[in-house]
């Protein structure tokens, strides 16, 4: 825990971003723990993985949304207009090679509610974005935008991605059920 708390302050002292110490301390415990614990590593690192996603990762969405700028987006036009097009572009860009390329016995609904799983984005989006305001590189304008499409992402795509997998489990299972019948037939 000293090793995760101290990493992100040397990566401040060094210049270097937050996130990329908070990273680097994550992959530093791997390796220390490896070495200097192998037979215990695993359960020491499963703890630090249930407190993290017991607490730190919804601590990380609660600081997101306090940091949200909402006010830029609602009255920035160009801004709220943005967030369609980087809706649709996560969909491409992200959920097109995964549908592209997933495994072609997978029926088309379920290439679709994978496609749909992986277009979501938001925690990679707001690491992105957090860095590119930081540093100069964004707008406060487009990080809301990209933002505002990423937390649409993963509120809504889920939704019809378990949609389509729902349909796909009840076609299957009639397919499955007609298929039976038609066997019972033919004996």
């Amino acid at each position: 825990m000293l090793l995760l708390a101290c990493m992100p302050g040397l990566a401040e002292v060094f210049g270097l971003d937050v996130l990329l110490g908070a990273f680097a301390a994550g992959v530093l415990t791997r390796l220390v723990l490896h070495r200097a614990a192998p037979a215990s590593s695993e359960q020491v690192l499963g703890k630090v993985e249930a407190m993290g996603s017991g607490f730190l990762v919804p601590l990380f969405y609660v600081v997101t949304g306090i940091e949200f700028d909402l006010d830029t987006l609602v009255h920035d036009p160009g801004a709220l207009r943005l967030v369609p097009v980087f809706l649709l572009l996560f969909l491409l860009v992200r959920g097109g090679p995964v549908y592209a390329l997933a495994p072609r016995d997978l029926a088309r609904p379920d290439r679709a509610t994978l496609a749909l799983f992986a277009s979501t984005c938001l925690p990679l989006v707001v690491a992105i974005t957090t860095i590119g305001v930081d540093q100069g590189l964004l707008g406060s304008g487009e990080a809301a935008a990209l933002v505002g499409a990423a937390m649409i992402s993963a509120l809504v795509l889920p939704l019809p991605a378990m949609r389509l997998r729902s349909g796909a489990d009840g076609a299957g299972r009639a397919e499955s059920a007609a298929g039976a019948a038609k066997d019972a037939e033919t004996r």
